[in-house]
């Protein structure tokens, strides 16, 4: 976050959102956009695989109970 906002006490509460500014986010989408580079750095800060991971919606786990629930539901 800018440093003048905490400089001059210039915080809100996100209350459990996300609290940032622009410049911040734009830096974290060109993270994204690079596949997990810093956009001024290059570092690497996010692992590449991870990016894809998330960017697929496909996040590794399954609740069989509800597939089986939302399966048998459209049987009958």
């Amino acid at each position: 976050m800018d440093a003048s906002y905490e400089a001059r006490g210039v915080l809100v509460s996100s209350r459990g959102g996300v609290l940032s500014t622009a410049t911040d986010v734009a830096r974290w989408l060109q993270m994204l956009l690079l596949n997990g580079q810093h956009p001024e750095t290059n570092e690497r800060v996010v692992p590449a695989a991870i990016i894809h991971q998330v960017a697929t919606g496909i996040m590794g786990w399954r609740l069989p109970s509800v597939e089986g629930a939302r399966r048998a539901s459209l049987s009958e």
